[in-house]
């Protein structure tokens, strides 16, 4: 279930999203795939100039690109995973029923043996904010041609011990074939994209160069931008042997000798590419989570594929955090705990993600007493919108690479404090106009920072006084029906506590239970119902506070009284100091002897 609140008051809140969260209309110069600044497509893995290469993917320090995946596989004698039967093909599913891709364990041939793939993302605004992939692997031997493939999916494809895969494909996904030739250098690069249907692959670029090439020039595919031709895809092999990077996760080894490392490349056993995405597919960039490199009879579509590897390469990606805004307080009914939180979701992808929500994950939701509505996105206020557990409630329509969306959720419950817990979700395109939009999500996040626990402060107040009417002048002590002393008391009652109380009980040592008040509620400090008095309480004394005093003047009669109640939030009994009246039989006549 998903609260969309663009289907509800769009136009309340999508002015407070325009600004700083969707992509600047900038027209950039488009910079060639082949660009040295960027990444060095130059036949070797070392950096030598301003750009990235593979030692810096190698080792984590490259600090340009956006996502990076190196992947190590097994070499001999250690046993491989291969694909295996015919069905392995480019144009099978992944995946599901019919014929699918499947592995087994066993050893491909030396010139496919595939010892490390690796990949890179770059997004530079600096350049032509374009998206550009790098990619490459190495191999265990050069004793013939060898063509290599490397896929790019939107879902987490993965192999599964019982030698299926995990993972389908989704349109979009994009496969690059190319190859090692036995002299270096590549003969052919291959862009397609998933489709699916009958014909599932579209070619989106392909080229064989006119010559093998030579140097550290790669061999790319143009396409004409402006009137000027751009690199789109290029490939390259080494053609000459180059050193091995000081850092080589497990070590770069050659056919021959699987024991010692190698300190360098021979001629044809390291491939690198790359491709603008952004040229291929247009400005809505595919949000890809795993890469997959294999070896293959050729680069045709229908090549039988033959060793892979296969990991994570998170291109796009979000991230939740929540904190709490302020202190716990008391709800405006006195009856709950308030907590306010900010729930900030940030695009820490490379391309824009659209319908980015969150999703308040706590079962405790009620609608009663435990309830939390989102009151503000971006820190603009809304109509408030009810949460409910399990339901994603958006905050950004679009949501560009590097920006970030806050909502303010206010939650008033039974809890202190309130145990907050959300998640989030965003997608790599627009879910309510494709099919194929891809959920991208984060953990859940809970009190992180939490809320200070609320201390409830205060005391319940009573005060008694000699009931005199003020109308008629009737003092506080007369004589009841029975021609017996009555005398009458006034109780107020206050709650100076910042919760309400519940249950409050009076109790007075002369009046008789029967006629003490019912027990009774009080709001919190401050409220209308903080506050309840009771008059004309009365009791018969049966003799004054002192027996022996015989002038009228100076008979009194005194009774004591309290209050106590249980705290509604903190469940704690409540009780009030003692007080006390005295009251005259003849106030007016202090001394009566004379």
């Amino acid at each position: 279930m998903k609260v969309n609140i663009k289907g509800v008051s769009r136009p309340t809140w999508l002015g407070a999203l325009a600004v700083g969260l969707l992509t600047p209309l900038v027209v950039w110069s488009v910079v060639n795939v082949n660009t040295a600044s960027i990444f060095e497509l130059d036949g070797n893995a070392i950096t030598a100039g301003s750009g990235d290469d593979w030692d810096q993917v190698a080792s984590g320090t490259n600090l340009n690109a956006t996502t990076t995946a190196f992947l190590q596989d097994t070499i001999p004698p250690a046993v491989d995973r291969i694909f295996t039967t015919g069905g392995s093909k480019d144009e099978r599913d992944i995946s599901g029923s019919g014929t699918v891709w499947k592995h087994t364990s066993g050893s491909p041939p030396d010139k496919n043996d595939l010892e490390h793939a690796f990949a890179a993302a770059y997004r530079d605004a600096s350049t032509d904010f374009d998206l550009h992939i790098y990619f490459g692997a190495d191999r265990l031997s050069n004793n013939g041609d060898s063509a290599v493939g490397f896929w790019f999916f939107q879902d987490n494809v993965s192999a599964n011990s019982d030698g299926t895969f995990s993972g389908v494909h989704r349109v979009g996904d994009i496969l690059v074939t190319s190859d090692f030739r036995n002299g270096g250098g590549v003969s052919v690069i291959n862009v397609f994209k998933w489709v699916g249907g009958a014909n599932p692959l579209q070619l989106l670029a392909s080229g064989a160069p006119a010559a093998p090439g030579s140097g550290s020039t790669p061999f790319c595919l143009n396409r004409t931008i402006g009137g000027v031709p751009k690199a789109i895809a290029c490939g390259i092999a080494n053609r000459t042997e180059t050193n091995v990077p000081a850092f080589w996760p497990g070590g770069y080894f050659f056919k021959g000798d699987e024991i010692n490392p190698s300190s360098v490349f021979p001629l044809s056993t390291l491939f690198e590419g790359g491709i603008n995405i952004t040229q291929l597919l247009g400005q809505s960039t595919t949000c890809f989570s795993s890469f997959m490199a294999m070896s293959r009879t050729s680069a045709s579509t229908t090549a039988q594929l033959k060793d892979f590897v296969v990991g994570a390469f998170p291109l796009c990606g979000i991230s939740v955090a929540k904190s709490c805004d302020g202190q716990t307080t008391v709800s405006t009914d006195g009856e709950h705990f308030h907590n306010s939180y900010t729930v900030n979701i940030t695009n820490t992808g490379a391309g824009p993600v659209f319908d980015a929500s969150f999703i308040e994950t706590s079962t405790k939701l009620d609608g009663d007493d435990y309830v939390c509505k989102m009151t503000e996105i971006n820190g603009s206020p809304i109509t408030p919108v009810n949460l409910t557990t399990g339901t994603e409630v958006e905050i950004a329509a679009t949501l560009a690479s590097q920006a970030s969306a806050t909502a303010t959720i206010e939650c008033d419950t039974l809890d202190n404090p309130f145990d907050n817990k959300v998640s989030a979700v965003a997608y790599s395109s627009d879910p309510d106009t494709t099919q194929n939009a891809v959920p991208i999500t984060d953990a859940e996040v809970t009190n992180d920072p939490s809320c200070p626990a609320y201390q409830v402060l205060g005391a319940l107040l009573i005060s008694k006084q000699c009931a005199v009417d003020e109308d008629t002048g009737q003092p506080p002590v007369t004589v009841d029906p029975n021609l017996a002393p009555q005398v009458c008391v006034d109780i107020t009652v206050t709650n100076d506590r910042t919760e309400s109380i519940n249950g409050v009980n009076i109790d007075d040592d002369q009046i008789p239970d029967a006629d003490e008040p019912a027990p009774f509620n009080l709001g919190p400090k401050g409220s209308l119902t903080a506050s309840k008095t009771f008059e004309d309480l009365c009791y018969n004394p049966t003799q004054g506070d002192d027996p022996t005093e015989t002038n009228p003047g100076l008979v009194t009669f005194t009774d004591n009284a309290s209050a106590s109640g249980t705290g509604l939030l903190s469940g704690s009994t409540v009780t009030s100091a003692t007080v006390t009246a005295t009251c005259s039989l003849c106030p007016t006549c202090p001394d009566c002897t004379e």
